[in-house]
């Protein structure tokens, strides 16, 4: 059964009124405050209210937006419009392998949920074995048949604690693709960036995500070596230096810094210290931690969720583009778990990404040995289904990022902390339509 309360949210800005409407997905100024204060009516009530409207001029011109597409809520149920396909992309069309190396680390990082104290994580010294290695290979080789080249990225823990596991890793995928071109990735702290691993790297052209969050006081605040709690700057600096001297091609074109801040006050620190980097624009992201579930660090951090990170940009290229809302829709967001990086933890387990918490068994996708579990996989692309109500009567469903790595509930899925964050996204949605419609309408 089809909604009759519209998709709409109504604001106003130094005095202008303006609507934004979803199914169209469209911001638009309001002439007059009764129409204003009517379509407010409307929004709580039902389209049936307009039938009740006894101005006539106000009614006109509502039925005039209901005649260009404004005030319709169309949908009747939520699902993935992918629901369909997500058996075929897994079976042909998997993008990128992203193997959980090792689950050791030398950091204790005070943001990371593997170092947590109260944590369901941890750090242990498991490696991946070769009976993994090549049945992940195996099953990426299976499951990416229609991609011309090949993907696969390490991640741990640190992985390079596994360096002999990566160079089997490596010798194996290429026996295996050998006729399609493969491109290797690996998010590492950089502190064991030197001699023969260094080489290595730049002989295979693995591109690098570095760890590494600014200058010492920002990064010995978070991020110190495990085995004594000493200081990780001067070490990571080294190396980065060291590359950057030795194999200066290869640093502009293969490294990455990915900053991770406790507190917004640390941004300029960090900004300033990286500008001396000779790295391209774009090359270097300064993120807030997301420090649910880390119970330890939350003296002295500002927020215990992660806020929306997307700039004005990324708000603009979504408004007045075609909407998602159709009778059968879902929100933005999810992407087919394991379809672009599928990934697989020592133990085989299969996960929709590296991003998800694999403590978790909700996020379970299958296993190396079993393959991938259809029902499981389209659980998590539906994830629109744990809120459903809400989102047949959201409003910002074109904007939501949302997916289920968002919906982490320790042991299941929890739409409790998917609210929490709607209501982040919604307030960043609104801070973005108010700004555009006081600079752009």
């Amino acid at each position: 059964m089809k909604n009759n309360r519209p998709l709409i949210k109504l604001f106003a800005v130094n005095g202008t009124f303006y609507m934004y409407d979803a199914v169209p997905n469209k911001l638009i100024s309001i002439s007059s405050q009764d129409l204003y204060a009517t379509l407010h009516k409307i929004m709580a009530l039902g389209c049936e209210y307009i039938d009740l409207i006894e101005d006539s001029s106000v009614k006109n011109q509502i039925l005039k937006l209901f005649r260009q597409g404004f005030l319709h809520n169309p949908i009747c149920d939520i699902e993935h419009p992918y629901t369909k396909y997500s058996e075929f992309i897994l079976e042909r069309s998997v993008e990128t392998l992203t193997l959980e190396i090792t689950q050791n680390c030398n950091f204790k990082c005070r943001y990371c949920s593997f170092a947590n104290q109260n944590a369901e994580r941890s750090h242990s010294a498991s490696h991946m074995s070769k009976e993994i290695i090549q049945k992940a290979i195996d099953l990426y080789k299976q499951s990416s048949i229609d991609f011309p080249s090949v993907s696969i990225s390490f991640y741990g823990g640190e992985p390079l604690l596994a360096f002999s596991q990566i160079k089997y890793a490596m010798e194996y995928a290429e026996k295996s693709f050998f006729s399609k071109p493969i491109k290797y990735y690996m998010t590492t702290n950089a502190a064991l960036l030197s001699g023969e691993v260094v080489d290595f790297l730049v002989n295979k052209n693995v591109d690098l995500l570095i760890s590494y969050d600014g200058p010492q006081e920002v990064q010995d605040k978070n991020r110190r070596f495990l085995a004594n709690g000493k200081s990780t700057f001067d070490i990571v600096k080294k190396n980065l230096e060291y590359i950057e001297y030795n194999h200066p091609e290869f640093f502009a074109n293969n490294i990455m810094i990915n900053s991770v801040l406790l507190n917004k006050s640390d941004r300029a620190k960090a900004e300033e210290f990286f500008d001396s980097f000779n790295l391209p624009k774009g090359c270097i992201r300064i993120n807030m931690a997301n420090t649910e579930h880390i119970e330890f660090i939350n003296e002295g951090v500002e927020s215990p969720l992660i806020e929306d990170d997307r700039d004005q940009k990324d708000f603009e290229s979504i408004l007045n583009k075609e909407s998602v809302v159709t009778d059968i829709c879902h929100h933005s967001g999810p992407c087919v778990p394991g379809g672009k990086k599928l990934f697989v933890t020592t133990n085989g387990d299969l996960y929709p990404c590296e991003k998800v918490n694999t403590s978790n068994p909700a996020y379970i996708i299958g296993s190396v040995f079993a393959g991938f579990d259809k029902d499981k996989v389209n659980t998590l692309l539906n994830i629109g289904q744990i809120s459903k109500e809400r989102c047949t009567n959201c409003w910002a469903i074109n904007f939501c990022s949302m997916c289920c790595a968002q919906c982490d509930g320790i042991n299941n899925l929890d739409d409790t902390i998917k609210k929490q964050r709607c209501a982040i996204l919604k307030k960043n949605v609104l801070s973005f339509l108010k700004q555009y419609a006081s600079t752009s309408l």
